[in-house]
């Protein structure tokens, strides 16, 4: 790999960190008319993370002996399937726990000569509506099928 190349690649990631969020349309600013002596927006969590983190711990143990109780319990024969099996039931349970409990919200704030502003919102993840489509799919053809 060419060093110009990596310095691209670089240059690239550094533009898209440095680009400021737009706001949604649905929110403006209140002085937009007005230029802007300072402008910064973060992404944060707007909650306490302490008892957030403990929440996802206590689901995680709850999944994960639920998880070590289906193998010991199973009918399945010991080896490498049915262990993949119950990792697979441990990611694919544990996965809403965390995306519940480590949500973010984008914070945005400006000055201008007539005051300070604020805006929140969270950002709908574009992946979700494809997922449930797909899913919506499945289980009516499941219903259709058996129904």
């Amino acid at each position: 790999m060419k060093v110009s190349e990596s310095l691209s690649g670089v240059k690239f990631l550094l533009s898209r960190w440095a680009t400021p969020r737009e706001l949604p349309p649905q929110l403006t600013w209140k002085y937009a008319h007005e230029p802007e002596l300072l402008e910064w927006r973060i992404k944060a969590r707007n909650y306490n993370t302490t008892i957030a983190n403990g929440l996802l711990v206590v689901m995680l143990t709850i999944v994960f002996g639920l998880a070590l109780y289906q193998y010991h319990t199973s009918v399945f024969e010991p080896g490498f399937s049915k262990a993949m099996i119950y990792i697979l039931f441990f990611f694919v349970i544990s996965t809403p726990a965390v995306c519940m409990t480590q949500q973010r919200m984008n914070f945005a704030y400006r000055f201008t000569a007539s005051g300070a502003e604020f805006c929140k919102w969270k950002i709908f993840p574009e992946w979700t509506l494809t997922f449930f489509e797909g899913v919506g799919s499945i289980y009516g053809d499941c219903i259709y099928v058996h129904g």
